[in-house]
């Protein structure tokens, strides 16, 4: 039988993604927060924060070298790039007062370079 994991129990009604190459990970998110939850134990690891207003997108990192240990969230006027290694820690902020962030993904092979969807406001 297969296992269905909710992540409503745990504050998640926006976005979900499973930690690329392990699954141990899913990042769960609702309003401007965002839970990171062990798969084996249902138990919140870490939360993410560090956005004003609610997340619209979020990927994880999928360059062989780095993967799943980078997420990148996105809110309509935030960009933040987030550390799993360092325990959620925010690495990097972009704000925007003239464009409105929609979408984000990370380079399949440079892991370095995230490329955010958005419109001028």
């Amino acid at each position: 039988m297969e296992e269905i994991i909710t992540a409503e129990d745990k504050g998640a009604n926006r976005q979900v993604r499973f930690q690329p190459q392990s699954g141990n990970l899913l990042a769960a998110a609702t309003g401007n927060v965002i839970n990171m939850i062990d798969v084996e134990t249902s138990t919140i690891q870490y939360q993410l924060e560090g956005h004003a207003k609610d997340v619209r997108s979020m990927c994880w990192d999928t360059s062989w070298d780095t993967s799943g240990r980078y997420m990148a969230s996105i809110s309509e006027d935030c960009a933040c790039i987030w550390s799993i290694e360092a325990g959620g820690k925010s690495v990097h902020q972009l704000q925007s007062s003239e464009n409105m962030f929609v979408s984000c993904t990370f380079h399949p092979v440079y892991s370095l370079v995230l490329a955010i969807g958005s419109y001028r406001v």
